[in-house]
């Protein structure tokens, strides 16, 4: 006995849900996968108080200084050229100055050994241990920038 068997193929469009309806033309970008940005404040947190985050700081600062040993303002623009690809602007190199300068007065303040101040990774020659430290702690917030965490 011999079975035929008939395959069809339907044309009729499943509708698309309602919180999918638009207007428009779909746009190339929803046709593909994408991952939804989130930012929350473990994922902060984390960032800024990990191990890993505060060893690659550390080792940015003692590059910086490495490589611009003398000029503030010469390892401020490295630490931009090498994370974000540019230049500060003037607002950023100025907000940059104030807060290591801001920042090492209050570490030498606060600083009584108890706990030791991060130091650079190598720690630099005939640097204030305060500034060293703050230039760390400069090095983990431009980690820690959206900027760098991003990209577009």
């Amino acid at each position: 006995m011999l079975a035929i068997v008939a395959v069809t193929q339907s044309t009729t469009k499943v509708p698309p849900l309602p919180s999918k309806l638009s207007t428009g033309p779909t746009p190339i970008s929803a046709l593909f996968a994408t991952e939804p940005e989130s930012t929350h404040p473990l994922q902060s947190l984390i960032l800024m108080n990990s191990r890993f985050a505060i060893d690659r700081a550390k080792a940015l600062a003692g590059r910086l200084f490495a490589e611009e040993p003398s000029d503030e303002t010469a390892r401020i623009d490295l630490a931009y050229r090498l994370l974000l690809a540019r230049e500060p602007n003037d607002r950023e190199l100025e907000q940059a100055m104030a807060f290591l300068d801001g920042q090492a007065e209050l570490l030498l303040e606060r600083s009584d050994g108890d706990p030791p101040l991060a130091s650079p990774s190598p720690i630099p020659a005939k640097v204030e241990p305060a500034e060293a430290a703050a230039w760390v702690d400069f090095a983990l917030a431009m980690l820690n920038r959206n900027e760098f965490l991003y990209v577009p």
